[in-house]
């Protein structure tokens, strides 16, 4: 038997190990002293002090806000030009497309018709309108995913509720 102290114990986010409340951390080691100590506090009865939830939701809610990222410049579809093509949707070509479009002026922009056949295809101020419309309809889905995504994030109230948050 253990000379138990008292020792309180606090579980470390996305980890077996847990934190004494000396600041020494655990590992979870059947093998380690301190951790044979922690299973004696919890035979007693005893339970550690959870996570705090906000950790679990800043993590979920910077996972889903860089997919959301990714998933927006990963480029959309438009059949502006009469058939569908695949345009880019960085922060350049957003620029770009939207100034054409507001000009009035024909423009080309980068878009493929297929993963490896991409040209600059000149557009008409028609076309582009169109385009941007394109553009911010595929902006606006992505963004209205994530809004949802972290009302979910805001309204869970376990760690288990969150983590299986995502995009």
């Amino acid at each position: 038997m253990f000379i138990m102290t008292d020792y309180t114990y606090s579980l470390i986010y996305n980890s077996p190990s847990v934190q004494r409340s000396d600041g020494s951390y655990i590992p979870a080691d059947d093998r380690n002293v301190d951790w044979q100590q922690y299973q004696e506090w919890l035979a007693l009865g005893n339970i550690p002090t959870p996570v705090d939830i906000s950790i679990y939701k800043t993590n979920q809610t910077n996972k889903i806000s860089s997919a959301c990222g990714e998933s927006i410049v990963s480029g959309f579809f438009s059949n502006a030009l009469g058939s569908l093509y695949q345009y880019p949707c960085d922060s350049n070509t957003q620029a770009n497309i939207t100034n054409l479009s507001l000009s009035g002026a024909n423009g080309s922009v980068w878009c493929g018709n297929s993963p490896t056949n991409w040209n600059f295809v000149p557009h008409t101020p028609t076309q582009l309108k169109h385009l941007q419309l394109d553009m911010i309809l595929h902006i606006q889905t992505n963004q209205t995913k994530f809004s949802e995504l972290l009302i979910q994030i805001q309204d869970a109230t376990t760690p288990e509720a969150v983590q299986p948050i995502n995009w």
